[in-house]
């Protein structure tokens, strides 16, 4: 039986139609599987946004670091992560200045991890020298030692601060980076850290 409008049977009529759209199939597959690469997934860190999501983590010495306060925590004057930006540059002592503070408080650790970064300007690469990234934290994990481990940024070694989101209409910004902590008788090394934070405008 042949269709009455068209010169292919419908058999054929239908093939010709999907191989007509298969390459808008594959470079829709193709969008989406560069976008799932792209936002990055450990299974025990938060994925990499740029949402304004409120998440903060990390790996120290090879162990993940997640902002979290547990339930039970019911100080109202507790948040997990805290971040301030002075997006206009009007206060010429912050410079653009980018602060972010995650807090760790559960059963058996009590913790913080405090970043400082300036200028931020836009999104990319921070460059040692022309911005200055600085870290300091107080980790206390009572599992492991009962004392409090303190840390500074060890500028000798590697380190490295990307902003790969800002959006100031939003108050949004993302960024990743690593660093190795020292303290007075430890170190530590962070890895893969990433956040992706909503921030009060200075």
């Amino acid at each position: 039986m042949k269709h009455k409008d068209s010169k292919y049977p419908p058999l054929i009529l239908s093939s010709f139609t999907t191989m007509k759209f298969l390459p808008f199939f594959a470079l829709a597959l193709l969008v989406f599987a560069c976008h799932k690469d792209k936002q990055d997934c450990p299974p025990d860190l938060p994925c990499t946004s740029q949402v304004g999501a409120n998440t903060f983590g990390c790996y120290i010495n090879g162990k993940p670091w997640v902002a979290d306060i547990a339930p039970y925590m019911l100080d109202p004057t507790l948040h997990q992560i805290e971040a301030e930006y002075d997006e206009s540059g009007y206060r010429h002592d912050l410079q653009n200045q980018l602060r972010i503070t995650a807090s760790r408080w559960d059963s058996t650790s009590s913790a913080f991890m405090t970043l400082y970064v300036l200028p931020v300007e836009g999104v990319g690469e921070l460059t040692p020298g022309v911005h200055k990234f600085s870290a300091w934290g107080n980790i206390l994990d009572k599992s492991i030692s009962p004392e409090v481990l303190s840390f500074d940024l060890d500028t000798i070694m590697d380190y490295s601060m990307k902003i790969t989101h800002l959006d100031p209409k939003a108050n949004t910004i993302s960024g990743v980076f690593s660093f190795k902590g020292i303290s007075s008788n430890d170190t530590m090394v962070v890895t893969d850290g990433r956040f992706d934070v909503k921030y009060y405008p200075n």
